[in-house]
């Protein structure tokens, strides 16, 4: 995913920042935590910088910015495949929507990191965190998966 940087922006900084996320519990039982906050404060940055639709000028295979374009457009595209063109949302309602769950994201990853930070759990439920954070990026990779699917059957198309 990060080799298509330059056409998806949007979801390869967020799925690079997901699997960053995942690797907390593993990273945490190490003691290697402190390794990659600098990586995971970068990964931040752009994918907020990118959600807001900031953008990168010059980026993508337009020259246009990145926001999110080709990633709506994509699944866009798919959706009307899929429901029909009077009931898929337009490309303008799925760049926002891709936008706000990229910062929703990010919020959600933010208060489990806390929560596992500042919440000691119960005796009983001793991986209760770990266990919080893979639910939540299981959830999350299966959307990049039907992302992933949706950008590659756009491009099959198209």
């Amino acid at each position: 995913m990060q080799a298509l940087q330059a056409r998806l922006p949007l979801l390869s900084a967020w799925l690079g920042g997901v699997a960053l996320f995942s690797l907390g519990p593993l990273l945490a039982k190490d003691g290697l935590l402190a390794a990659p906050l600098p990586f995971a404060f970068v990964l931040a940055l752009a994918a907020a910088h990118l959600a807001l639709g900031l953008g990168v000028v010059g980026a993508g295979p337009t020259g246009g910015r990145a926001d999110g374009a080709q990633e709506a457009a994509a699944l866009g595209f798919v959706l009307r495949l899929a429901v029909g063109p009077a009931f898929a949302p337009t490309d303008a309602h799925l760049q926002r929507f891709l936008r706000r769950g990229a910062l929703t994201t990010a919020a959600l990853g933010a208060a489990l990191a806390a929560a596992a930070a500042c919440v000691v759990p119960p005796p009983q439920l001793p991986d209760l965190h770990a266990y919080a954070n893979a639910a939540v990026c299981a959830a999350l990779l299966f959307v990049a998966l039907v992302l992933g699917t949706a950008v590659q059957l756009f491009w099959a198309f198209l």
